[in-house]
């Protein structure tokens, strides 16, 4: 389990995540929390995170890539 949490610049958001050397995860639903709690990740692993946000009635694009790795 990993706990993420973003700053809250927007009222909607969603992110994505992948395993190193995986493709990335379907989106999330939209959520209008800034924060998430990720299951199911093996042990050991690095993954990456992405996160856009909803401003104004449009989609960013996907934030740089965040890197952690599990334990």
């Amino acid at each position: 389990t990993a706990n993420i949490t973003w700053s809250k610049i927007g009222i909607k958001y969603k992110y994505r995540i992948r395993q190193a050397g995986q493709a990335w995860n379907a989106a999330s639903p939209a959520s209008v929390y800034s924060d998430a709690v990720l299951t199911g990740l093996q042990s050991n692993k690095t993954y990456f995170i992405q996160v856009k946000s909803l401003c104004n009635g449009v989609w960013s694009a996907w934030s740089m890539k965040y890197t952690f790795k599990t334990l």
